[in-house]
């Protein structure tokens, strides 16, 4: 593994951890609030075709990258680019 591969896992990772946790946060609260159909809404959101499409298509882009070309071609830094794009704690949306 080269240090490009490296930090890029790493970015993964860390973007990773931090969706986790503001989902697993996220359903804390509207547990704890009672927020009626959460559940629901939320499975609904997530089948969506219009559900944040620019997300979406980050994800989309960085797979086909990462499924098509061979590991010795992988632009990395593109997929570092697109997965920076990636919210992370303490950063704007």
């Amino acid at each position: 593994m080269t240090e490009d591969d490296k930090r890029c896992l790493i970015a993964a990772v860390r973007a990773v951890e931090n969706l986790s946790l503001q989902n697993m946060a996220l359903q804390v609260i509207l547990d704890r609030f009672a927020v009626p159909n959460w559940k629901t809404l939320s499975d609904q959101l997530l089948l969506s075709q219009d559900f944040w499409p620019e997300v979406r298509a980050t994800f989309r882009q960085a797979l086909e990258i990462l499924e098509q070309e061979p590991p010795d071609k992988l632009d990395l830094k593109l997929i570092q680019e697109l997965l920076l794009k990636v919210p992370t704690r303490g950063k704007p949306n």
